[in-house]
């Protein structure tokens, strides 16, 4: 258990495993997909704010092959323009947290300011009413 006023930063969200699953099962398997995840989905935490880092195809595939990871190297120009598209259309209607989407085409992520740029385009969302909704710094919790 976290003490109260804890923060965790993830990079992941249980909400959005969905996505991949919808376009890497079929059939059988994405039924069964579907009835464990409606299962454990009431379960699992929420993120009081979501950070989308958005890029360009062409962007995506200079970072992959920068990283030049094995896992990475299969990967298709059209399943990452799918799946771009997919998380796109996921958080223009998610509503269960607040979510800020930061271009990062001009960004080196791996570069300190590049990091502190997105930092601080966060801070100050989540300073700033998101739908009406004061967002305290500490994304409400404790």
């Amino acid at each position: 258990r976290l003490a109260a006023g804890s923060r965790i930063v993830a990079d992941y969200m249980f909400a959005k495993d969905r996505l991949f699953a919808s376009l890497t099962l079929s059939g059988a398997e994405l039924a069964l997909y579907e009835a464990v995840y409606n299962l454990v989905a009431p379960h699992a935490p929420r993120p009081a704010a979501v950070v989308h880092l958005r890029a360009a195809l062409p962007t995506l595939l200079q970072r992959i092959a920068a990283r030049a990871r094995p896992f990475e190297r299969d990967l298709r120009p059209e399943y990452l323009e799918r799946l771009a598209a997919a998380y796109d259309a996921f958080f223009e209607t998610y509503d269960q947290a607040p979510v800020i989407t930061v271009d990062t085409d001009r960004l080196e992520l791996r570069d300190e300011s590049s990091v502190a740029a997105v930092a601080a385009v966060v801070t100050d969302a989540c300073q700033t009413p998101v739908g009406g909704i004061p967002v305290p710094p500490d994304g409400g919790a404790g």
